[in-house]
């Protein structure tokens, strides 16, 4: 009898939005500077939680009404003396609802200098404590259930680091200011002076006095003064605008939906405004973007047409997540910035290099987290995959309902790719609990691509329908709340009808556990009758052999498919449910396929050869990269992956008809890999075909031109 040996295949068809830009420009670039990682730092350092625990203080925070004068930072002069140019100064005036009798409260509060504390004007006894970043207010003559608004003024002065990555919460630079970033060959400077704040994870304390957690929603408002010339964008609604005098100009916001103290931001510049509207099936959503007017529509930084795809993305959104849940939605363009983009609520932070007019991945993962992490917000920061998970998943869903479904599939390819590529020896942790320390560093594909992937397995295990009806329930039930991991598994437990896998099971193995399943797989070919050929397929899995890690399950009860190919089919088994470690299936073809293979898509998994093999050649073949695709102009990249010490090769682009348009190479490669650009400027729009021949292995790749 036959024995085929079964190979674990991805083919990645990578947008290009995902893998040309610099990892700075990337949504997934976010982290936390070192030096906030000192010793004093100290909530939840470098363990998180416990699961469901949230750690509440004596107090709800209602109300954030914030003052902050910037005017002597913004009128200065690179040249001049730090304590001057990065100086600020202002007041929160923080409503509270006590949660039991006390005589003292804490707040986070890492400024240089708390001033004064008072309660109607009447000073109040506090002591500021800059080890632990903390503020103790005494009480007199409280008692449980009494709302309190205490009055704090402060004095600061932001970080001004060599490495402007290790400024913590208050952002000031000035013009001229050189960073070694550059883009496409073009060192770049800070064009106008300017001031922002960035937050996440608990970084407000280092510009505002407030309980900088995020299971603690309040309201806010904040009004900034800033020198004549200069605007101020931040959260929600701007209210009012007020020249105090020659000098000096007011700005007024005010957010009325809840929101934690890591969303809230503002940034001040010599703004200009670029306005749009979003007009969904249920509402029109106004939409302003902050940015520099050097940037409207230069050689290389094209602000207007960067955000034009702003609206019809706001659609996309709508349609799959239900109603936009905040006043506007806006963007401030920012440099330097030492991340990619930031959610903050209804005014999303994003790095000047963003407005390349090169795709939408980045702008797309902000506004979806305005419904994963800012209408819905975690409770903890052992919770932060599901906000991260779900705007990374955001992206996917968006090019797939833009372009068509094999571009999802591409979005969830890339993902899975990716996170091989970090995890290839099964030793990671759970998406659930990555430390705070290391959530946007190293484990950051896990709250990010891994947890990506477990809201697709999510979505497959109770049907596209089931799934975004019940997201948008969720989001009702919870909006402008902060939920818990446990919280959020007993929403689906309780909403689901006939999953594949029961939701208990599916959140114990992908959400608190770690890691995936691994196969060994073998095809035996039992019978031939009528031109029908009968498989038996068996399925062990391994994982248990070849991880070190006790976190990953020794079993995954988890939904497969079985994918059969030939040089002229390709054909998938309806869904299977693998629930023991060894298992067999059944399988009926009328052909005999040259590989048989799991569905990656539709469980996450590894797949061991168990015996020698001569399939190098197919498995160098899976590894082929075209992107970006589709694509309107310029170059598509083409990259083979060769490990044969020789080989012979052919690559040619052909039409529809079947036609050569251009012999890319013919002849023999050495075992190095092809790096090729196939460029799309002469191309008319339409289908063509990439076509590789190694040693006598033949592969297409679609390449989309529109």
């Amino acid at each position: 009898m036959a024995k085929y040996i079964l190979y674990f295949l991805i083919t990645i068809q990578a947008l290009a939005v995902s893998l040309d830009l610099p990892d700075y420009i990337r949504a997934e670039t976010k982290f936390i500077p070192e030096n906030t990682m000192e010793e004093g730092y100290r909530h939840k350092l470098h363990t998180i939680q416990e699961y469901g625990e949230v750690e509440k203080r004596k107090y709800d925070a209602l109300r954030y009404d914030y003052e902050l004068d910037l005017t002597q930072a913004l009128s200065s002069e690179l040249d001049d003396d730090t304590s001057v140019k990065k100086y600020f100064s202002g007041s929160n005036n923080i409503t509270i609802r006590l949660l039991e009798n006390t005589n003292e409260i804490e707040f986070d509060a890492a400024m240089s200098t708390i001033t004064d504390v008072s309660i109607a004007g009447e000073s109040l006894g506090f002591t500021h404590s800059k080890e632990e970043n903390l503020l103790t207010v005494m009480l007199n003559n409280v008692s449980l259930g009494d709302e309190l608004a205490i009055k704090i003024e402060f004095e600061g002065t932001g970080d001004d680091f060599e490495n402007y990555r290790n400024n913590r919460g208050m952002h000031i630079y000035h013009k001229g200011e050189f960073f070694n970033q550059d883009i496409s060959d073009v060192n770049m400077y800070t064009e106008h002076n300017i001031a922002y704040s960035m937050s996440e994870p608990e970084l407000a304390r280092y510009w505002m006095p407030c309980n900088d957690r995020p299971y603690d929603k309040a309201i806010s408002s904040m009004s900034i003064t800033v020198p004549n010339g200069y605007k101020v964008a931040s959260n929600g609604r701007l209210t009012d605008v007020y020249v105090l005098d020659d000098t000096k100009t007011l700005f007024v916001w005010d957010n009325e939906d809840p929101i934690a103290t890591y969303l809230m931001n503002f940034a001040a510049s010599v703004y200009s405004e670029y306005h749009q509207e979003a007009i969904t099936e249920s509402d029109t959503i106004p939409m302003v973007h902050y940015f520099w007017e050097e940037d409207r529509d230069g050689e290389i930084l094209k602000l207007e047409a960067s955000m034009d795809t702003h609206p019809k993305m706001m659609q996309i959104l709508t349609d799959n997540y239900g109603p936009y849940p905040f006043v506007k939605y806006g963007t401030a363009t920012v440099y330097p910035f030492p991340y990619g983009g930031m959610e903050h609520q209804t005014m999303v932070t994003q790095h000047r290099f963003w407005i390349q007019d090169l795709g939408d991945a980045g702008f797309v993962h902000e506004m979806g987290h305005h419904w994963f992490g800012d209408l819905i917000t975690c409770a903890t920061w052992a919770d932060i995959w599901f906000q991260e998970g779900g705007a990374t998943l955001t992206e996917a869903i968006y090019f797939g309902d833009l372009y068509g479904y094999n571009n999802y599939v591409s979005a969830m390819r890339n993902k899975i790719n990716y996170y091989f590529r970090k995890n290839s020896n099964n030793s990671s942790g759970p998406i659930y609990a990555v430390p705070i320390n290391k959530f946007f560093g190293d484990d950051s594909y896990l709250i990010y691509d891994k947890a990506a992937i477990v809201f697709h397995l999510l979505k497959q295990n109770v049907g596209d329908d089931q799934f975004f009806a019940i997201l948008q329930q969720i989001f009702e039930e919870w909006k402008y709340k902060s939920i818990t991991t446990a919280e959020f598994e007993q929403e689906w437990i309780d909403r689901v009808e006939n999953p594949i896998v029961d939701i208990e099971t599916f959140f114990e193995q992908w959400v608190y556990g770690a890691g995936h399943p691994e196969y060994e797989m073998d095809a035996e070919l039992l019978n031939i009758e009528n031109d029908e050929y009968q498989f038996r397929i068996d399925l062990t899995q391994v994982q248990r052999y070849h991880s070190q890690n006790s976190q990953v399950s020794d079993l995954f009860i988890t939904p497969i498919r079985i994918i059969t190919t030939n040089e002229n089919r390709t054909d998938t088994t309806e869904i299977l449910l693998n629930d023991k470690i060894e298992q067999s299936f059944n399988l009926t073809l009328d052909y005999i396929p040259t590989d048989i293979y799991l569905d990656e898509l539709t469980t996450l998994h590894q797949l061991n050869e168990t015996t020698a093999t001569s399939a190098e050649t197919d498995n160098q073949l899976t590894e082929i990269e075209l992107y970006p695709n589709p694509i309107s102009s310029g170059n598509a990249n083409l990259f083979v992956p060769l490990k044969n010490t020789m080989n012979n090769l052919s690559i040619k682009l052909i039409d529809t008809q079947g036609r050569t348009l251009q012999n890319i190479f013919d002849g023999i490669n050495d075992g190095k890999s092809i790096n090729y650009k196939i460029n799309a400027d002469k191309l008319t729009t339409g289908i063509y075909f990439v076509v590789i021949n190694l040693n006598g292995k033949r592969k297409m790749r679609k390449l989309i031109v529109n």
